[in-house]
């Protein structure tokens, strides 16, 4: 278990490895783990810790110095931009607008059940560097919020060098597969957890299991590959994110989805 983070006022910067001033990182961007105007607080969650409610969401101050977060901060506003453009994120979605405002054309299925959307035309891995970089934060950090995100060094060593020069790197390197609420839910934030999954894929591959890094944020739903083959990489075609012009992903209602169940589950099993 990561120990518990004493403050350093200056150190090598984790991600340019120059030694400098440090400065509050946040590992998941403010802008999407913020509340209201009104300054509500979110709930923030982990296993097998206490319920907190805080204005914003995790940083570390032992993470980046201003120039590594610098970087990160322009790959963050990339990626914001993009999400709330094209209604990947609550926060881009009109005040008074309970469902998903995208054009109609985009979705199949019933309004206000599972559909399955379809954008076409924009060049997404500028969000792929964003989740990419999330996840190298997560794995660099030393709060014991992220102890979860446990990577070999070449890993983190791999993804720190994208990071540093914005590179999304090769499809089959960290694939991202996102998925969104098609309905406005509860305000929470979720620390990123890693879990494996096993996908049924036509014969001979079948029963394949792979480790994902799992990312919430205001509505958005992100499943990182760690150790993507060609296979998974053939099986999921248009569900990755950037791969080709156009992207399919599953918008789910709030109310049926599994971030609410796991919102339920943590609070009920929270430590008090």
């Amino acid at each position: 278990m990561r120990k518990k983070k004493i403050k350093v006022d200056e150190g090598v910067c984790k991600l340019t490895l120059m030694k400098g001033r440090f400065v509050d990182s946040h590992i998941l961007p403010r802008a999407l783990t913020s509340i209201g105007k009104k300054g509500e607080r979110a709930l923030q969650v982990q296993k097998d810790a206490p319920v907190l409610k805080r204005f914003q969401g995790w940083y570390d101050n032992m993470l980046c110095t201003s120039e590594g977060e610098e970087i990160l901060s322009q790959i963050d506003n990339k990626a914001i931009k993009l999400l709330r453009k094209n209604y990947l994120v609550w926060s881009g979605w009109p005040t008074i607008a309970d469902g998903i405002p995208c054009d109609p054309a985009q979705l199949r299925g019933e309004p206000g059940k599972t559909q399955v959307r379809t954008i076409e035309g924009v060049n997404f891995l500028p969000l792929k560097v964003f989740f990419m970089s999330i996840l190298w934060r997560a794995a660099a950090s030393t709060r014991e919020d992220m102890q979860e995100i446990v990577l070999p060094d070449s890993l983190i060593e791999k993804l720190r060098l994208a990071v540093l020069k914005q590179d999304p790197l090769t499809t089959v390197d960290f694939p991202v597969f996102i998925y969104q609420h098609n309905t406005r839910g509860h305000l929470h934030n979720l620390t990123p957890i890693i879990e494996s999954m096993v996908f049924d894929f036509l014969p001979p591959y079948e029963n394949r299991e792979y480790q994902f890094c799992r990312i919430y944020m205001d509505g958005l739903i992100a499943y990182i590959a760690l150790d993507a083959d060609e296979t998974l990489i053939k099986n999921m075609g248009p569900l990755i994110l950037g791969a080709q012009d156009t992207l399919l992903l599953i918008a789910i209602p709030f109310d049926e989805s599994r971030s609410l169940s796991n919102l339920k589950a943590l609070l009920s099993g929270a430590k008090s």
